[in-house]
C-alpha cells in the first residue's frame, strides 16, 4: 500500500456547494474502499488550506487514478504526497 497526505483547497464550485461537502467527502472514501485502500482521515480546516485527506491504496497507479477522479470533478484542487510510517521509511532508509 501507498499513503498519501492530501491538503484540499475548495475551488469557487465547491465554496457554492459547501453544504454537500461532508456527503462528497464519504463518497470519495467509497471510492478509495472499492479500490482496495482505505480512509484514514478526512478533515476540513480554516486557513490555507480546506482540508486534508490521508488515505492509502494498493499502488500508486490507482491513488493518481482516484485522485484525478476527484480533481474532474471540479469541487476542490489537491496537492497531495506520499507519507510514510516509521516502519516504512525505515525500510527506505536501508535500500
Amino acid at each position: 500500500m501507498v499513503r498519501y497526505l492530501t491538503l484540499v483547497t475548495l475551488t469557487d464550485k465547491g465554496v457554492r456547494e459547501i453544504k454537500n461537502s461532508a456527503s462528497r467527502a464519504a463518497a470519495f472514501a467509497d471510492d478509495v474502499r472499492a479500490a482496495g485502500g482505505t480512509v484514514i482521515g478526512q478533515y476540513w480546516a480554516v486557513g490555507q488550506y480546506d482540508g486534508a485527506v490521508i488515505f492509502d491504496a494498493p499502488d500508486e497507479d490507482i491513488s493518481t487514478s482516484l485522485l484525478l477522479k476527484l480533481a474532474h470533478e471540479g469541487y476542490v484542487r489537491t496537492q497531495s504526497q506520499r507519507i510514510f510510517n516509521a516502519e516504512e521509511f525505515q525500510t527506505v532508509l536501508t535500500k
